[in-house]
């Protein structure tokens, strides 16, 4: 079953089409960006934490792989297309692919 769509217009008018809901495997592999970082022994103690300050970049990066599917409709390098937006249309973004992940309804 395909998974239904979103398609919004940032501030600069940029179309950007998103996944409408995010499945618990995709969230699984967002969380695994922090919890790769984390230790815990069997003793259930949690060892060394490794904070890479790049670490919320990576999550922010992995849920916009999984959930934008295109950026004025091509479906490459989406990534590095969207966080080299202006600043106002990346933020944009972001509040709706969090809106979509906290699984609040789009306004």
């Amino acid at each position: 079953m395909e998974r239904e769509t979103i398609e919004i217009i940032t501030p600069n008018k940029h179309k950007i089409v998103l996944k409408s809901y995010i499945t618990g495997l995709e969230e699984r592999q967002i969380r695994e960006v922090f919890l790769e970082k984390i230790n815990i022994s069997a003793t259930g103690e949690i060892g060394n934490i490794d904070l890479d300050s790049k670490l919320i970049s990576q999550a922010e990066d992995k849920t916009i792989e999984i959930l934008v599917i295109s950026i004025d409709g091509s479906k490459e390098n989406i990534v590095n297309k969207i966080v080299n937006l202006p600043k106002e249309d990346y933020n944009f973004i972001i509040k709706e692919i969090n809106k979509i992940t906290e699984g609040k309804k789009k306004d």
